[in-house]
């Protein structure tokens, strides 16, 4: 891949996080019941972990934007590899953590409610895949 197509897939991962980071921005909007009522799970994900996933996905865009003007002779080829598996690496993590504190946090349907499979799947929606 010649130096060209390198610095367009920077600015595209880049434009793709940011993308990502706004529907978290909306998904944190969105949190709470109608009447303002925070459950224990909306206050964790309100406190830190939307805000967490914000803060690194908005760090990781911007080191993808910059990569294409800044990085541009040495090895941005592995540079990108490896920026790519840190941010999938983050996302997952985000995932877990989302499905993990959801199993042991009150979500105002009781706790533990709900399966380990079930939650993914209404995580999964929530985004819209």
């Amino acid at each position: 891949m010649n130096l060209k197509r390198k610095r367009i897939l920077a600015g595209v991962v880049s434009c793709v996080i940011l993308a990502v980071t706004l529907l978290a921005c909306m998904s944190l909007s969105f949190i709470g019941f109608p009447d303002g009522h925070l459950t224990e799970l909306d206050k964790v994900k309100e406190a830190w972990l939307y805000p967490v996933f914000i803060g690194g996905s908005l760090v990781f865009a911007a080191w993808f934007a910059a990569s294409g003007f800044v990085f541009y002779k040495n090895n941005l080829g592995k540079r990108l590899v490896i920026a790519l598996c840190a941010y999938a690496i983050f996302a997952f993590l985000f995932v877990c953590m989302y499905l993990y504190l959801g199993q042991f946090f009150e979500d105002g349907e009781g706790i533990c409610c709900m399966s380990f499979s079930d939650r993914l799947d209404r995580f999964l929606s929530g985004w819209g895949l």
